[in-house]
């Protein structure tokens, strides 16, 4: 670590770091598990010298203020998560804990994939947005090496493909903590999508197609569920252009371009007149110059429908409201205002202008708006 800082790096994002602890015994993982399972993580999952080690790491290589390091932690619960990164402790700065992301997994793990709504999307950020508020700083993210594009599955990237990516964006950068951006995702580039189970390379999506091939799962079914979840959709190479091999390579890479990488590339976004990559741009210049996005308490409002997601964000005399549309359908929401509040000045949205209309908020398909409240005094 000494050595990559004396280099001029800023911080590490380590992976599944809450497993560099073992059970010194090493035992066998006996328990009768479905194939799939990972085996052995009682045994090295938050081990019994984690906590120590990681202080050493705080006090030995990331003892300056401006190192930052976020870790990785599958399974991490909430108490696990103040453990790690509480201000108090002196161990990680910020963790990339896994609920949010799960939010689609059924009963029988991430292949078992399930419906979810905007109202239960909320209710997860809320739990993390307001547990740390205080106590330790968050780690937002929708998208990372393991996951579907967020674009693709929590949006419609066929038919509101900008209004999705933005949607998404703006709920992202007005959440409190840091916000974490994974390749791709600022141009919105949708699932790979492959046909073939042959173009796949992940080890976990090709043992879920043997074996439940071997099961007697149709190949259809299988591939429908594999196009939703492979990890392999997060995998593919960066979409700069529409030539050969995506402007990634002269050579074809180890794995294809996304099927769509034609429509979907960074030459395209940015000549595009509702260019992705210009609303990021737009919305991390918004950010760094409210302190209520990155610092304010966050409050959930609850709206009288399951596919909006709304909350408060709060910073000293500093009030905003920030509701987007989670559906492809028109959505007419009540701006939660308080009675002393005069009215909201549209700070952004990803339409251009927000339908308001006495303290109504007329929602078009994936929508997204940050309104600021305006009371008597800064109106």
């Amino acid at each position: 670590m000494e050595w990559w800082f004396s280099r001029g790096i800023d911080g590490f994002r380590m992976d599944v770091i809450n497993m560099i602890s073992k059970d010194p015994r090493f035992p066998d993982d006996t328990r009768e598990l479905d194939p799939l399972a990972v085996r052995g993580t009682p045994y090295f999952m938050n081990g019994p010298h984690l906590h120590t080690y990681l202080k050493e790491m705080r006090q030995k290589a990331l003892r300056e203020e401006n190192k930052f390091a976020v870790g990785e932690c599958p399974g991490a619960k909430f108490e696990d998560v103040l453990k790690l990164t509480g201000y108090d402790r002196g161990e990680l700065d910020a963790v990339f804990q896994m609920e949010l992301m799960e939010i689609d997994h059924g009963p029988g793990g991430k292949w078992d994939i399930r419906p979810w709504t905007a109202a239960e999307f909320s209710d997860r950020l809320t739990l993390w947005q307001t547990g740390l508020e205080g106590k330790a700083w968050p780690a937002n993210f929708f998208a990372n090496h393991d996951q579907p594009r967020p674009v693709s599955r929590f949006g419609n990237t066929e038919n509101f493909h900008f209004e999705s990516a933005s949607m998404l964006a703006t709920i992202l950068m007005s959440l409190t903590g840091t916000p974490f951006i994974y390749y791709g995702e600022e141009i919105g580039m949708p699932n790979a999508d492959y046909t073939s189970i042959e173009e796949y390379r992940d080890v976990d999506t090709l043992n879920f197609f043997a074996i439940e091939r071997e099961r007697g799962q149709s190949s259809t079914q299988l591939m429908q569920t594999i196009r939703y979840m492979s990890r392999d959709n997060a995998r593919s190479p960066m979409q700069w252009n529409s030539k050969e091999y995506g402007g990634f390579s002269e050579k074809e890479p180890w794995i294809p371009l996304g099927r769509r990488f034609q429509q979907v590339n960074v030459e395209t976004d940015r000549a595009s007149d509702r260019s992705v990559f210009e609303e990021y741009r737009t919305l991390i210049a918004l950010r760094k110059t409210t302190p209520a996005l990155i610092y304010g308490s966050f409050q959930q409002i609850k709206t009288e429908s399951d596919d909006v997601l709304a909350f408060k964000k709060q910073y000293r005399d500093q009030e905003y409201l920030v509701y987007a549309n989670m559906a492809d359908r028109e959505i007419q929401a009540r701006l939660a205002l308080e009675s002393d509040a005069a009215d909201v000045e549209k700070v952004y949205t990803n339409y251009g202008r927000a339908a308001v209309e006495a303290r109504k908020l007329h929602l078009r398909p994936y929508e997204a708006c940050i309104f600021r409240v305006l009371r008597d005094s800064n109106k």
